[in-house]
């Protein structure tokens, strides 16, 4: 069985996503954990069409986000439904 390298973003909650897969690339990471802001955003963004943009990069460079993750953002999103937006 063969195991492929992941990390989490909790380490570098500051980076962009363009920081994060420059990053993958060089050390042949395969996926990521991102974890959201307090604000329930994801590197920062909230915007549906951003959050896209940051889902297509992944796909591009075939990198897989393996999940999201925070307690403070699932807090916001429990407590306000409408923030919830499938891609």
């Amino acid at each position: 069985m063969s195991f492929k390298k992941c990390f989490s973003t909790v380490a570098c909650m500051d980076a962009d996503f363009e920081t994060v897969i420059a990053a993958c690339k060089k050390y042949h990471i395969a996926g990521v954990e991102v974890r959201l802001g307090n604000d329930g955003s994801v590197f920062g963004m909230t915007e549906r069409a951003d959050v896209k943009k940051i889902k297509d990069e992944f796909e591009k460079n075939r990198l897989v986000i393996t999940d999201l993750g925070s307690w403070p953002a699932l807090w916001v999103i429990i407590s306000n439904p409408s923030r919830i937006c499938s891609l």
